[in-house]
Parts: C-alpha cells; sequence; structure tokens
C-alpha cells in the first residue's frame, strides 16, 4: 500500500489530467448509455402500445358494421374470427368473461419466437374490466414463463350476448433484443472513443504542457546564488505566461529584499543613535521641570506639586516609550493597547504645560476649542503629539520659530483631524515617501539637531495605524513642515 502511495503522488501532471479527463469522460458516457437505454426502452414499449391500440380501434370499427350478421354465429366463431383479425407475430390476445375467466386466447404466430399469453386472476380481470375504460391504459405483465408482455385491455360486447373483456397483448423479446444491441454498439463505441482519446490526448498534452516542464528547468536551477534568472513569459498560454509573471515577480521581490536587508543591517547600526533621539523627548521634559523648581518653583507648593506629578508622568511614558523601542526592533511585532473613548481637546489640555516646556522661546499655537472625540489609547495619543511637537522644535530656530498645534473636526464631520505644523526646514520632496520608515535618517539640515527621523514618525506611524488611522505630511524646503492625523469621529459611528 505504501509503495502504491508513493507511486501515485509521483504520477506526472500530464498523467493526472489524463486519469481525470477519462473518468469525467467515462462517467459522461455511462451517463448518456443510461440515459439512452431508458429513453428507447420506453419509446419501443410506447410504439407497441400504440400498435395494439390501433389494432383494438380498427377491431371496433370493422365489429360494429358486421355484428347484426354474425347474431346467428356460434360464439366461439365469433371469438375466433376477433381473435383472428388482431393476432400476428407480435400481438397475441384473449377474451375474458365478464366472470373473469379466459374464455379463449392465442399466441402470437411467429415462428421464430413464440410467446404465452399472461393471464391475470379472475379478481384483477374484473378490476381490469373497471379500469378498461381509461383511454391509453396499459401495463407490464409477466407470462408463465417469466417473459413481459404490454398489456392493454377493452370493453367489448357483442349483440345478443354479455360484454366481454378483449386483451392484447405484445412480447417485449424484440424489443430487449433492439437494447441489447443498441448498448453493445454503444459500449464499442465509447471503448473506441477513449482508445482514440488516450492516443490524441497523450500527444496533445505532451506539446501543451511543453512550456511549463521548461519552467520546471529554469526552476531548477534557480538558487540564492542564481537569482537572476527568469522564467520565459511569452509562451502564448494564458496559465504559464501567468505563472511565469508571478513567479518572476516573486524573485524580483526576493533580490529587494535581499537589498532591504543588506540596508537594514546598516541601519541597524545607527540604532543606539536612533533611540537616544526618542528618549531625549521625556528626558528634556523632566529637566525642564527639574530647572524650572530650581529657578524657585520648588517653594510654591502648588507649582512644586504639579512639577512633580507632571515628572512622574513623564517617567512613566519614558518607561513605556523603552518598551516600544524594544518591540520596534522586533519589525514584525504588533504591541496591543486597550483604547476607549476620550475627547483630543482633554488630552492636548493635560500636556499643555509640558509642550510649553518643550518648544522653549518658540512660539506655540494652540488651536483645541473644540470637542473631538475617537476611541483611542489616551497615553499613545501623548505619544503621538509629544513626538510630532518634538520633531517640530528640533527643527525650526529656537527664536524664531513658529510650532501649531490644531485639534478639529474636518470637513467630513466623521473625520477628527490632529494637525501639527512648523515653519522650520522643511523636507526635501524625495525624502517624503520615506520618513516614516524605521531607521530612516535625513541627512541635511533638518537632522543636525536629533538625527533625523529615525523612529519618532516610525512610532507615530504605528500608533496611528494600530488606531486605524491615516497620517500625512506636507512640505517645503525653506517654509515648514504640517503632518496631519486623521481619525474615525467616535460619534459618528
Amino acid at each position: 500500500m505504501k509503495l502504491f502511495n508513493k507511486r501515485y503522488s509521483s504520477i506526472s501532471l500530464k498523467w493526472k489530467i489524463l486519469r481525470r479527463l477519462l473518468i469525467a469522460l467515462l462517467l459522461l458516457f455511462i451517463f448518456v448509455g443510461v440515459s439512452q437505454h431508458f429513453s428507447m426502452k420506453s419509446y419501443l414499449i410506447r410504439s407497441q402500445v400504440q400498435l395494439l391500440q390501433s389494432k383494438l380501434h380498427s377491431l371496433d370499427e370493422k365489429q360494429s358494421k358486421h355484428d347484426n350478421d354474425d347474431d346467428n354465429n356460434e360464439l366461439n366463431e365469433i371469438y375466433k374470427k376477433i381473435i383472428s383479425k388482431v393476432v400476428d407475430n407480435s400481438t397475441g390476445a384473449a377474451i375474458i368473461d365478464s366472470e373473469g375467466n379466459v374464455i379463449f386466447k392465442q399466441n402470437n404466430i411467429s415462428r421464430e419466437y413464440n410467446y404465452n399469453v399472461p393471464v391475470l386472476s379472475s379478481e384483477d380481470y374484473k378490476k381490469m374490466m373497471v379500469l378498461a375504460v381509461k383511454p391509453k391504459f396499459y401495463t407490464i405483465i409477466k407470462d408463465n414463463e417469466g417473459y413481459s408482455h404490454a398489456v392493454i385491455w377493452s370493453n367489448f360486447r357483442i349483440s345478443g350476448s354479455e360484454t366481454i373483456l378483449l386483451q392484447l397483448n405484445a412480447p417485449l423479446g424484440p424489443v430487449t433484443r433492439i437494447l441489447y444491441r443498441q448498448t453493445l454498439m454503444f459500449v464499442l463505441i465509447a471503448i473506441t472513443a477513449v482508445f482514440i482519446f488516450m492516443l490524441l490526448s497523450s500527444s496533445i498534452f505532451k506539446h501543451t504542457l511543453a512550456p511549463l516542464y521548461a519552467m520546471t528547468d529554469t526552476v531548477a536551477k534557480i538558487d540564492i546564488g542564481e537569482l537572476s534568472l527568469r522564467l520565459p513569459e511569452k509562451t502564448h498560454i494564458k496559465e504559464t505566461d501567468k505563472l511565469s509573471s508571478s513567479f518572476n515577480g516573486m524573485l524580483e521581490r526576493l533580490e529587494t529584499s535581499f537589498e532591504n536587508e543588506r540596508i537594514v543591517k546598516e541601519k541597524m547600526k545607527k540604532f543606539i543613535g536612533d533611540a537616544s533621539h526618542e528618549l531625549r523627548t521625556p528626558l528634556t521634559s523632566i529637566h525642564g521641570f527639574i530647572e524650572v523648581l530650581l529657578r524657585g518653583a520648588a517653594k510654591n507648593e502648588q507649582q512644586l506639586e504639579r512639577a512633580l506629578n507632571s515628572m512622574l508622568t513623564e517617567s512613566e511614558r519614558l518607561g513605556e516609550l523603552v518598551n516600544n523601542l524594544l518591540l520596534l526592533t522586533r519589525l514584525d511585532e504588533d504591541v496591543k493597547y486597550e483604547t476607549k473613548k476620550e475627547n483630543v481637546k482633554d488630552i492636548v489640555k493635560d500636556i499643555k504645560l509640558q509642550l510649553e516646556v518643550m518648544v522653549k522661546n518658540r512660539e506655540l499655537k494652540l488651536d483645541v476649542n473644540e470637542d473631538c472625540f475617537i476611541l483611542a489609547n489616551r497615553d499613545q495619543i501623548k505619544q503621538v503629539i509629544y513626538n510630532l511637537i518634538h520633531n517640530a522644535v528640533q527643527h525650526t530656530d529656537e527664536y524664531s520659530g513658529t510650532v501649531s498645534l490644531s485639534v478639529r473636526k474636518s470637513s467630513n464631520p466623521s473625520i477628527i483631524e490632529i494637525s501639527v505644523k512648523d515653519n522650520g526646514t522643511g523636507i526635501d520632496k524625495k525624502d517624503l515617501d520615506n520618513i516614516f520608515d524605521r531607521f530612516y535618517r535625513i541627512e541635511n539640515d533638518r537632522s543636525r539637531k536629533s538625527g533625523g527621523y529615525g523612529l519618532g514618525l516610525s512610532i507615530v506611524k504605528s500608533i496611528v495605524d494600530a488606531h486605524g488611522g491615516t497620517v500625512e505630511v506636507e512640505s517645503e524646503l525653506g517654509k515648514g513642515t504640517e503632518f496631519k492625523i486623521r481619525f474615525k469621529n467616535v460619534e459618528m459611528l
């Protein structure tokens, strides 16, 4: 059994297709043969019945003309005369009286095949006298030797005598022989057709699948060192061309993946510098509060408590940021956070003081007057705003720089938009598509202080994507940059 399974599993595609087509062809022949057999059988039986009915109809017309002439004849002679008019090579007949007794019968007169007239019981004949009045009534009955007959009945009345039941039967032996010859011929034709199909299809499939065989030979030559090889795409066969195109696309993606891996390894060398950039934001905020306390705010209990609470919040966020940085090193792993309905206006209000400390001498413009509710993790939205403001701060002049933060409903009321805009150095258009890539750094004036967009904007993008939002950036060198974050308005869901 194992040997059979092993051989079966290694059958070529050509023979698997041929085998399945052969099975389908055989099933089709069986269906056609069975359907043809039964339809032909039904047709031949109906033909025999129609022949019997025509004889019966002819007998009725002739007998109605001679009833009076036969009044003086003996009944047996009349019965013989009736029988003689209907019995031939393919028809037998019987006459049954009103008591259900067979009083006269005669087999068909064929020398080659002579069949006995089928006979029913007296009770059955009495029932048939009632059913015989129904038009086109017939049934199939076997005689005493087991041969089948198509039988019809008709009530018949001879002048001056009782009503009798006339039975006509047509043996179905000839029908069976016709069906046998037809079935034998059909089987021979089917076998011949299958044989011709196997001969032709084997040659056809061999030439049809030639491009596929060439593809397998090429694929066998491809390995890590030969990714430049490509499969032919113009074989004039739609399926193989599509397969070749898909496989070549896969090879191109593999080459790109290996190249990207090389680039990532180079970027990983700069990971420490990028991590420092991301950690600087909370550290700068805590450092700012410490400086405020050292300048005398510690003597004011209210300011002291407020500063300490803010520093506690920043230290907690710092720990969470470290965890995020560790998770970002696992490129394919997602960080799951609990979300709930949040008012972005309240989130900005909570971190307003930290933002003012972060921008230092720059002008901070806040346009956050409208209640905007989103489904989000509060700390993560803070992280997004911190990172965007920090980017703006790092790339604007300390004294003439302006950083704007706005939260509003867009022209589409189902969308909440958070915008962070600065008047800093701007970003070159060629770098806009890459600034959200992890470890990506721009080697120009915009990265002069912080090391560029290494992880900060990557974290922003990851958080926004996890919340089902979108992030866009518009920038022009020398005029500044604007980041737009869009979330679904939870009140419109």
